[in-house]
């Protein structure tokens, strides 16, 4: 009999053993996680980086099987963890302003792709930016100068005017004097760049005199 309980015995501690070591997908009875063979958690998701460029850039994350959202539309450089494992796509989206948008980027998540980064650069497809100028009065004239180069892109013009095509540059809209009691507004620079692609100056002409002069010629004196 004691032979018998002593071979029990020595069974419940092999199986014991065993138990306690464990195999490569043993389940952790806390979390419910598979384990590696060091108990450690298996990973079953990745993390998305996206860079994107202007800081205006914007996108959705989409699964790329099922095709439900896992990031909203989304607006300048973005991270994010805990994306389960899976097929993705990265879709950019339309923002104007003389921007091509960048092409959908598709990426994977597993087990050896743990993360990702997508990087997209919206390329400019203008060089070039338009320029508004409201004058009051009517009258009023400017003319309109490289700021750098002194070139003039506007010849001297009188009344609201809107032009497209300017390339890019640093200007300046210079008024005129216009007489008539009018003080000439001051020079309004302004930039045209991939940020700035159009551009409005104001110019109003103050009135200077609320008065005039007066003739009187009388015949005979």
């Amino acid at each position: 009999m004691k032979l018998v309980m002593m071979m029990a015995i020595a069974l419940l501690a092999i199986t014991g053993c065993e138990t306690k070591g464990g195999t490569a997908a043993q389940t952790n009875r806390d979390s419910g996680s598979a384990l590696d063979s060091g108990s450690n958690p298996i990973p079953t998701s990745g993390t998305l980086i996206i860079n994107v460029s202007p800081v205006t850039g914007k996108y959705e994350v989409r699964n790329d099987v099922a095709g439900t959202a896992v990031v909203n539309e989304h607006s300048g450089n973005f991270n994010v963890a805990g994306i389960p494992f899976g097929d993705y796509v990265v879709k950019f989206k339309d923002i104007g302003g003389g921007y091509t948008t960048p092409a959908d980027i598709h990426f994977t998540l597993d087990a050896t792709h743990l993360s990702f980064t997508a990087n997209g650069t919206y390329a400019i497809t203008s060089a070039s930016g338009a320029l508004t100028v409201n004058v009051t009065p009517a009258s009023g004239k400017y003319e309109v100068r490289n700021d750098v180069t002194g070139t003039v892109v506007v010849t001297e013009h009188s009344g609201n005017f809107n032009v497209a095509g300017i390339p890019f540059g640093d200007y300046v809209v210079k008024f005129k004097d216009i007489g008539g009691g009018y003080a000439t507004p001051a020079d309004i620079p302004f930039t045209l760049d991939a940020t700035h692609l159009s551009f409005t100056a104001n110019g109003t002409y103050a009135i200077t005199s609320a008065s005039g002069a007066l003739t009187v010629n009388v015949t005979p004196a």
